[in-house]
């Protein structure tokens, strides 16, 4: 698929966006942006060429590894180009499409596998 620029980020839930935030900053990752995403502040960090999304779901610290919700997210050149990917490959689409106040244009489907992909245009 010609559509994908690059992977855009690797998404983790956690249970203590604060907590979590200064322990990557330990790691040598920095604050790119903090977004409000359906009421919820989501906080992109980035290392380099590693970007990670954090967001906070109450639970999280005892959730087991099965049932934690983490996702790959693709960025994209062309919206419609992915939508017909998305057709054409069958998947489901999970939550989307949304328009970010940032700008970005987001859609999560589900692998053949049952793992969640995030495809976006920034």
């Amino acid at each position: 698929m010609n559509n994908i620029k690059n992977i855009h980020h690797v998404a983790i839930e956690v249970s203590d966006l604060r907590r979590s935030v200064e322990f990557y900053k330990t790691l040598g990752f920095t604050v790119e942006k903090s977004i409000d995403f359906q009421g919820e502040e989501v906080v992109f960090l980035v290392r380099e060429h590693l970007r990670l999304e954090l967001y906070e779901v109450e639970g999280a610290l005892n959730k087991s590894s099965n049932d934690k919700q983490m996702h790959l997210a693709f960025e994209v050149e062309s919206w419609s180009g992915i939508l017909d990917w998305i057709t054409e490959n069958k998947l489901i689409i999970t939550e989307g499409p949304f328009n970010l106040e940032n700008g970005w244009r987001t859609i999560f489907v589900k692998g053949y596998d049952g793992e969640i992909l995030e495809f976006m245009q920034c």
